[in-house]
């Protein structure tokens, strides 16, 4: 490939579009290890609550149709850089969208290891703590006032 062929990314560094079949073949590779451990913890468990297993059932099944539908649409685009009907700029753009894809559905699979953590219950957020604090600044206020009136 002569220096033509490859494009340059804004830190200098040179991209191919062997660079990004290499980043999706491990993404595949990612996702596709992540569904099997699900699936496999799913049939496994017998005790978990249905809430959870149709929790799994719909990440894995995004995760599924990501990969053989937005992964596979992506393989063409490389093969189409490759063959220079596309630019690489257009290959990134792409690229950046369907990995945003791919984040979305990580996220997902880390709060279903967060589930799994808390024995399947969602864990307490900071939010609802201050909301606890706020409503009980409130009461104590409220409590306050009858007291200053009485």
């Amino acid at each position: 490939m002569s220096d033509a062929d490859v494009d340059t990314v804004d830190d200098g560094e040179i991209q191919d579009p062997a660079v990004q079949r290499e980043k999706l073949e491990q993404e595949k590779e990612r996702l596709t290890t992540l569904v099997d451990e699900w699936e496999s913890l799913k049939a496994d468990d017998e005790d978990l609550p249905d809430w959870v297993s149709e929790e799994i059932e719909s990440v894995v099944g995004e995760s599924r149709q990501l990969i053989d539908t937005r992964l596979e649409e992506l393989q063409d685009w490389i093969t189409a850089c490759e063959d220079e009907v596309i630019t690489y700029g257009q290959l990134e753009e792409t690229c950046q969208e369907v990995y945003q894809e791919v984040e979305d559905i990580m996220k997902r699979f880390e709060h279903l290891k967060t589930l799994q953590e808390n024995d399947w219950n969602e864990p307490d957020t900071e939010e609802e703590d201050d909301d606890e604090i706020d409503d009980e600044s409130e009461e104590e206020a409220v409590e306050e006032e009858d007291a200053a009136e009485e």
